[in-house]
């Protein structure tokens, strides 16, 4: 039996991508299996110290499985990962040992992990680092990069982990046709996300909007007049500075719409499954040429936005054009009780008139498309909601 391997069964290639970023950071050996076969399969050769078993797979209870991995000799313990179908208590099952509850967070699996399997030497790179030499804070992009690769070969989370766990100071460039996106990085953790030509919803106005922070005319006027001026040696964005000089916003309300930005730009860069990527060590800078640094853990990003892309697989199984147009069901709306529809629902359905396409409900709303989608696929699940359909040419 391997002192450090650790088996995880489960049907959700996101969750299993997950668990293998977030143990083999703590260089634990993880093998996955999709199924139960595979599983099964997995064991025999493995010979894994701890299996972390999905309670369901597919529509079947884990319960059989767990049956037959007992009889096994030299049984791995199992823990279950709960997805909150089944209510019966999952101690009781053979072999298991304990249970975590989807979602659960990086710091709760390692946890939870840490009581059976002891931490392991750290994990051999996929990507190697070739030292740098020290570039001023200012490095231009045109520097020669320390590490470049394609999107197509190296996945983004597999390059944040990669710089999470080198403890990297420096910018990573993501590129993806006209699209381009720079993440800071502060000893592994993210410092701060900006983007270039990439769609409204993840400019940093759109957040404070959302935020309530400012409302959108007052934003557009204060937008137009500091398009052409950046405050000397300043390197915060434009328009968050002259949104503070102006006393129109705080700083901390600054630092939350940025947040925001960043978090929401990972969790797109996360779906990018082609273009390329480079990463150039950079120490910070002080004084007033300093960067933000909202220090923001790789490991949550990457959690949540793995979440998502699960997520939008199922959303697109309903919502799948950004130019379809929804209608209001209002006869069904108009039998709900009061209090029965969430705030961002009713911002939503205010927002089908017949004429916007989903993509106008995300810029009226200003919120972002995964937020809309989700709620639309919750309205059309409700059928609440329906898609106009377009007459046939006569």
């Amino acid at each position: 039996m391997s002192a450090q391997t650790i088996l995880v069964i489960d049907d959700s290639p996101t969750l299993l991508k997950v668990v293998q970023l977030v143990l083999g950071e703590a260089g634990l050996h993880v093998v996955a299996a999709p199924n139960a076969d595979a599983g099964l399969a997995a064991v025999r050769a493995e010979r894994p110290a701890l299996v972390l078993l999905d309670d369901v797979l597919g529509d079947t209870p884990a319960l059989p499985l767990c049956e037959h991995l007992a009889d096994q000799k030299d049984a791995p313990k199992v823990v279950l990962l709960r997805s909150g179908l089944h209510h019966d208590d999952p101690l009781k099952w053979p072999g298991v040992v304990d249970a975590i509850a989807k979602p659960f967070t990086p710091d709760a699996l390692r946890a939870v992990v840490s009581h059976f399997v002891a931490p392991g030497a750290a994990p051999r790179r996929r990507l190697s680092l070739t030292p740098a030499p020290q570039a001023p804070a200012s490095a231009p992009r045109t520097a020669a990069p320390d590490l470049a690769g394609s999107l197509a070969v190296f996945g983004v989370s597999d390059v944040f982990a990669l710089l999470c766990e080198a403890r990297k100071t420096g910018d990573a460039w993501f590129s993806r046709g006209a699209s381009q996106v720079r993440v800071r990085f502060a000893a592994g953790r993210v410092a701060f996300a900006r983007a270039e030509r990439v769609p409204e919803e993840f400019l940093l106005g759109r957040f404070l909007c959302e935020r309530g922070y400012i409302d959108t005319n007052t934003l557009e006027a204060v937008a137009t007049q500091s398009a052409s001026a950046r405050p000397a040696g300043a390197t915060f964005p434009r328009l968050g500075q002259a949104l503070i000089a102006r006393g129109l916003i705080s700083r901390d309300q600054l630092d939350e719409g940025m947040r925001l930005q960043t978090a929401a730009l990972v969790y797109e860069l996360l779906r990018w499954d082609t273009g390329g990527f480079t990463f150039v060590a950079t120490p910070a800078a002080s004084g007033p040429t300093a960067e933000p640094s909202l220090d923001l853990s790789v490991d949550h990003l990457v959690m949540e936005g793995l979440r998502r892309i699960d997520e939008w697989r199922l959303i697109e199984q309903a919502i799948d054009d950004f130019d379809a147009i929804y209608l209001r069901e209002d006869d069904r709306m108009a039998t709900l009780g009061p209090g029965r529809l969430l705030r961002d629902e009713i911002a939503v359905a205010e927002q089908l008139n017949g004429r916007n396409t989903v993509r106008d409900v995300i810029f009226q709303t200003h919120m972002g498309s995964f937020e809309v989608c989700r709620v639309l696929y919750r309205l059309r699940k409700s059928k609440l909601i329906r898609p106009r359909v377009t007459p046939a040419a006569p």
